[in-house]
């Protein structure tokens, strides 16, 4: 299931905004037993990902075992805050059986990434299948917190929450 290791770019040094991030961390961990959530919305471009990657990146920070996933199959952009230098398997792949190896380790401690991989000609499918269910289980088994960007809406009835 885990490849190789994927270096982080340059984080934006902004206390400000570090803050911000920490603060919807606390919020997040005050409420139920959160495994799995998704980060959203209807209009592209608003810091779906970016958010997802702050967010992960504190949690990290606590300790925690992070699992960030692009489940933006159609336009992911994740790989924007790695240095990726060969064709890697993500998301895609696993789901379509194409590959079972397709979470990365990074150089922060704690956080992992599963890319979005190359883009297939159904996302909304691949996501709704059950392979996927089945791969947020056991997930939630692996994982202290399991977190996605852009999200499928057929895939809501598999999280815990969602921003």
């Amino acid at each position: 299931m885990k490849l190789g290791k994927l270096e982080t770019r340059e984080l934006i040094d902004d206390s400000a905004m570090n803050e911000s991030y920490k603060t919807l961390r606390t919020n997040l961990l005050y409420t139920s037993d959160l495994k799995v959530i998704s980060l959203t919305s209807t209009v592209a471009n608003e810091g779906k990902t970016t958010t997802a990657y702050y967010l992960a990146n504190s949690y990290a920070e606590l300790g925690k075992k992070v699992l960030l996933m692009d489940c933006d199959l159609r336009k992911g952009s994740l790989k924007k805050f790695f240095t990726v230098k060969t064709r890697v398997s993500g998301m895609s792949e696993y789901v379509s059986g194409q590959s079972k190896d397709f979470i990365y380790q990074t150089d922060v401690d704690g956080l992992f990434v599963v890319l979005s991989g190359k883009k297939p000609p159904n996302p909304t499918e691949l996501l709704s299948n059950s392979s996927f269910e089945k791969m947020l289980e056991a997930l939630k088994e692996e994982f202290d917190l399991t977190q996605s960007a852009a999200a499928a809406k057929n895939a809501a009835a598999q999280l815990d929450g969602g921003l």
